[in-house]
């Protein structure tokens, strides 16, 4: 999906007509711009509350340390560390990390991705473009100083976002009969 499908998703929400965004008016130009920086919140919001992007790398750690810069993605926290399939203890600290081995081994993290453009596309199949423009339809209301429809928005997305964070939690109940 793209960026400007989730921007008219939440346009069309918020009961504005269809924007061509090639030829925008300045009024609207200055929708979108602040449409985006919603979208942008509202992404980060879902990277480190609920749905964490992560990545794996193979890292020499010399010296029972791996320097933080190193990592192909900015790091938001370390996830684990493994060794030959061994999972490993290790500390974070301000600018490494440190473990108490020497040696490559395998580091998951959660990574912050950037910012996305008007011109953008949205990867991440996890989320459907409704749940997104929701969440951006609540960060513009509360923006614009309109708390109702902030709430209202708001609810929809942080339901849409637990229910798909707790999904792999869901209990089943069987059939069963009762005792005679």
């Amino acid at each position: 999906m793209t960026v400007k499908e989730v921007i008219s998703a939440a346009l069309f929400k918020m009961g504005y007509g269809e924007v061509d965004f090639d030829e925008m008016t300045s009024e609207e130009s200055a929708l979108v711009q602040k449409m985006l920086k919603c979208l942008n919140l509202v992404y980060q919001q879902i990277e480190t509350e609920y749905l964490p992007l992560t990545k794996k790398e193979t890292k020499n750690f010399s010296g029972g340390t791996l320097e933080i810069s190193t990592l192909s993605k900015p790091l938001l926290y370390v996830v684990g560390i493994k060794k030959d399939g061994v999972a490993k203890s290790f500390k974070t600290k301000a600018s490494y990390i440190e473990t108490t081995f020497d040696g490559d081994a395998e580091i998951e993290y959660a990574y912050l991705a950037d910012d996305f453009l008007l011109t953008g596309e949205i990867a991440d199949k996890r989320l459907a473009k409704w749940l997104i423009a929701d969440g951006v339809v609540a960060e513009f209301c509360y923006a614009e100083n309109m708390p109702v429809e902030s709430a209202a928005a708001y609810k929809r997305f942080t339901d849409g976002l637990k229910y798909l964070k707790n999904k792999s939690l869901r209990l089943t109940v069987l059939a069963r009969r009762w005792p005679q």
